[in-house]
């Protein structure tokens, strides 16, 4: 079983969810596909690669044990993605002023032990944070939140929030 959501934020939301993990989680990132099989992983925040992994730190040594090479892709790397001892974390793309919505992913199949429960509840509480700092949010299925800066930014007709394929998100007030 998996969990996931979906965000739109720009530079001043994100930093303030780094900053959430950071204080919260003593969170780091490391990017998720490398030529090394040696994990780079530094406080999170401070990772600029657009498809991220996230975890507390002390879990550096399980996750760098994820690390498996990309089938068909001589030389490359990456977390294996069914592994649950980290959260996957594709960042929003801002072009312009249009944002292409990022996601939060965690593979919480059973039997994770420890550290896979410690993962849920850390997804649990990425969530309720983002919640909180969502001023909009998006009927789908998966919901897109919208952070408090981006927000306003859409609110004023500054930016707007676009699907993958271009077609703009339709939103309504987290609150109704």
């Amino acid at each position: 079983m998996s969990t996931q959501f979906r965000i739109a934020v720009d530079e001043r939301d994100e930093q303030r969810l780094c900053e959430f993990l950071r204080d919260r989680w003593q969170a780091m990132c490391a990017p998720r596909f490398s030529m090394n099989p040696q994990l780079e992983a530094v406080p999170v925040g401070q990772c600029s690669s657009p498809e991220q992994v996230v975890f507390p730190a002390d879990l550096l040594a399980l996750v760098q044990g994820r690390v498996a090479p990309v089938v068909g892709r001589d030389g490359e790397f990456h977390v294996y993605p069914k592994a649950g001892a980290c959260l996957e974390w594709t960042r929003a793309q801002a072009r312009d002023r249009n944002v292409i919505p990022g996601r939060f992913y965690l593979d919480a199949s059973p039997g994770g032990g420890a550290e896979g429960r410690r993962l849920k509840n850390m997804m649990k509480e990425l969530l309720a944070f983002v919640e909180k700092e969502s001023p909009l949010v998006s009927k789908d299925k998966v919901p897109i939140f919208v952070g408090r800066s981006l927000s306003e930014r859409v609110s004023r007709g500054d930016a707007q929030v676009l699907y993958g394929g271009g077609s703009p998100v339709s939103f309504e007030s987290a609150g109704e």
